[in-house]
Order: structure tokens, then sequence, then C-alpha cells
């Protein structure tokens, strides 16, 4: 299978989904890939997940996990196309932005990944994450970013079971800056 591939991928400059009360499972197949995701997320997009379970399954009792590059969440920059059609005010405000309410999310899978370092907001409110991996996956970004980009995530109540730790900056070529990390 190609790698890149998204459960649930949303379209449009600033779209917005809003879920709630489901159980969504990602079921990976028997093939190596790389590069899966259960939602596939733009710069200036939100997703809001009330009273949800998110799981996604690499592997069996028979079969250990098997694909590399596996988030619930992959955010990646705006499309060039769109950051051009945006008005220069609402240009500011390019942020992605997740909101989990009373949600559990587990299995073989960083929670966010980012395939270059955009504005974030993680608010998450009574939840629970298990994962052999990570909380978050930074890449770095290309250009220096402004004094009030970075990224944010405020946790309350949230127990979070993280095998490889919170979180790991993994620094690209060509990608020689960083956002902050407020938590």
């Amino acid at each position: 299978a190609a790698g890149g591939q998204q459960m649930i991928r949303l379209t449009g400059a600033a779209s917005k989904l809003t879920i709630e009360g489901a159980s969504l499972l990602l079921d990976l197949p028997s093939e190596p890939s790389t590069g899966w995701s259960l939602f596939g997320l733009r710069s200036g997009q939100s997703l809001q997940l009330d009273e949800c379970v998110l799981t996604v399954k690499d592997g069996d009792a028979t079969r250990p996990p098997i694909h590399d590059q596996v988030a619930i969440i992959a955010v990646q920059p705006r499309l060039m196309r769109d950051a051009m059609t945006m008005e220069p005010v609402g240009a500011m405000g390019t942020g992605t932005t997740i909101v989990l309410d009373r949600t559990i999310v587990r299995g073989e899978a960083t929670m966010i990944a980012l395939s270059e370092d955009v504005p974030l907001k993680l608010r998450w409110n009574q939840g629970l994450l298990v994962t052999p991996r990570r909380l978050l996956e930074t890449t770095g970004s290309p250009t220096n970013q402004k004094w009030y980009e970075q990224i944010s995530l405020t946790l309350d109540n949230v127990t979070a079971v993280c095998r490889q730790g919170l979180f790991q900056m993994k620094r690209r070529l060509a990608a020689n800056y960083q956002f902050g990390v407020a938590a």
C-alpha cells in the first residue's frame, strides 16, 4: 500500500469536523507500509472529538506491528494555493486546533505527528492515551517562526501512557527551525 493514507481527511482551508460519541478503528493492512493516520489535517483546520474512542490496530496476537510513521492525527502545512486565497488578517490564525473531551485514544500510533512544524493547539479534557509510541512528534520548520507561533498542549485530567515518551523532535533536512512547545 502507498504511504500517506488517512482514514478521514479534512479538505478546505478552514474546515472543522466535530464527532460525538463515536468509536473509530483504523485496522492496518498486513503488508508493511508507512504514513497511515486516522485523521489527516492541514494547518488552519479544526477537529473536535467528544466522548469518542479512537483505536489503531497494527498486528494481533500472532503478528507484531509492522508499519512505520503511523499517527492518530497527522498534521501537514497549509497548501500554498489555500494560503494565497486567504486575506492577510486571516492568515495570522492559521494554526490547527484539536479539542478532545472525555476521549480515549489507544493503539500502535503516535497521537499527533507534524510533517512540518505549524502552530497547533491541543486541548484535552478527561482522557486516556495508551500507545507504545508518543503523544507528539515534530520535524522542524524551514522558516523561522513568528513570536506568536507555537505548539500549545493543554491536558486536564488526562492519563498518558506513552512507552517512547511524550514528545520527540526529529529534525529533517532543510528544517533548521523549531516551534516552541508550551505544555
